[in-house]
C-alpha cells in the first residue's frame, strides 16, 4: 500500500500516464480539443494525489513531534513530583 501511494504522488507517475493518454488518443485518431482535455483531466488528478499525499506526510510529522513533546511534558512532570516527594521526605526526617 506504501508502494502505491508512492506511486501515486509521484509526478513522473501522472506524466507517463499523460504521455500514455495522448498515445492512445492519437492512435485512435482523436481530435487535438479531445487529446487536450484529457490530459487536463490526468493532470488535475495527479495535482490533487500529490497534493494530499504530501499534506498526509506533513501532517503525520507533525503528529509525531507533538506526541514526543506531550511525552517530554510527561516525563518532565513526573521528575518534578517525584522531585517534590523527596524533599517533603527529607523535610519530615
Amino acid at each position: 500500500m506504501e508502494d502505491l501511494k508512492r506511486k501515486l504522488s509521484s509526478r513522473k507517475f501522472w506524466g507517463m500516464a499523460a504521455a500514455l493518454a495522448v498515445c492512445i488518443c492519437a492512435m485512435f485518431n482523436m481530435p487535438e480539443s479531445e487529446v487536450g482535455q484529457i490530459v487536463a483531466l490526468i493532470g488535475a488528478f495527479g495535482d490533487i494525489a500529490v497534493y494530499m499525499y504530501s499534506e498526509a506526510k506533513v501532517d503525520a510529522a507533525n503528529s509525531t513531534s507533538q506526541t514526543f513533546a506531550a511525552q517530554q511534558t510527561t516525563v518532565t512532570s513526573i521528575k518534578k513530583t517525584e522531585d517534590i516527594e523527596k524533599q517533603e521526605s527529607t523535610a519530615e526526617n
